[in-house]
């Protein structure tokens, strides 16, 4: 009677081990999936309209781009980003849906800052090496052969009274307040990416200074003639990391690069191909419609 119940015990035990174990193992499956593979984000807005909705829940893929592996775990306001990347299985392109975190994100626009829990999708108009223009609200890529986004959004842009875009305050371009530029014209301007050398004139700083003081945490200023670094005159600058140009599809009113400049490749979650589902946020209805819907 005794060796039943011992037995009995034995295969009980053995059980609970092996939930244990299955549940362990289901915890690290998905921590390593949202890690390493993909993530899971909600569209809370309309500045993709109508590609992305809000309420739709996207899959972020990180293979493309390489995983961002964390270096130091600070995630207080104004912590730095360390971080590297996981080796990649390609290269993003311009068209592609990218996620990634907001690159001004306590409101300071002259200054590129990390904040884990402020993330963006938008689509991708400018790579590393391409040169990018908009011209009658219309988007050119050099490298790019036909539109990137939507046409009919971009015509609608073109066809905005300026007056309505200057009182939104959608009518300057980035670098705002120092060239003519504006949503619906501007260029060329070359994205540059890791490696690239550029000379610091002055209208070199205007464009990329604020990256470049991302970059070295020093003030860039163009003064008598000679851009300084700090107090250091310096000539040349070599981009430490790559940098992307991003679009909202819903032209005329979409908070993006044309206001507030390049994404730095570390901001980078992920690109993404196919909404998962959608809980409509303004009808709280279950869109049926958007199941394991292409992008």
């Amino acid at each position: 009677m005794d060796n039943k119940k011992n037995k009995l015990a034995d295969v009980i035990v053995n059980i609970f081990f092996w939930i244990v174990v299955g549940a362990a193992a289901i915890v690290l499956l998905h921590f390593a999936r949202r890690v390493f593979i993909a993530e899971k984000f909600i569209i809370p807005t309309y500045s993709m309209y109508p590609t992305l909705v809000p309420g739709d829940r996207i899959l972020a893929g990180k293979l493309r781009y390489g995983a961002r592996i964390y270096k130091k775990f600070d995630f207080t306001e104004h912590a730095p980003l360390k971080c590297f990347r996981t080796p990649a299985f390609g290269k993003i392109k311009p068209g592609q849906i990218l996620v990634f975190n907001e690159v001004h994100p306590y409101g300071d626009w002259s200054k590129i800052e990390f904040q884990i829990n402020k993330v963006y999708c938008k689509r991708v108009f400018g790579t590393p090496g391409d040169s990018i223009s908009i011209i009658d609200g219309v988007n050119y890529n050099n490298r790019f052969p036909g539109n990137i986004g939507l046409v009919e959004a971009q015509a609608k842009l073109n066809n905005t009274p300026d007056s309505i875009l200057i009182q939104s305050l959608a009518w300057f371009a980035y670098p705002i307040w120092q060239c003519p530029w504006t949503s619906k014209n501007m260029g060329p301007l070359y994205v540059p990416g890791k490696g690239d050398k550029i000379e610091l004139t002055q209208w070199h700083c205007s464009l990329y200074g604020q990256i470049i003081e991302y970059e070295t945490g020093m003030h860039v200023e163009f003064k008598d003639s000679m851009a300084y670094l700090g107090q250091t005159p310096v000539r040349e600058y070599v981009f430490k990391d790559d940098y992307f140009y991003v679009l909202g599809d819903n032209s005329v009113d979409s908070g993006d690069s044309r206001f507030w400049g390049f994404v730095p490749g570390c901001h980078v979650i992920g690109t993404a191909k196919r909404i998962l589902w959608c809980r409509d946020r303004r009808t709280d209805v279950f869109r049926w419609d958007r199941i394991v819907k292409k992008i």
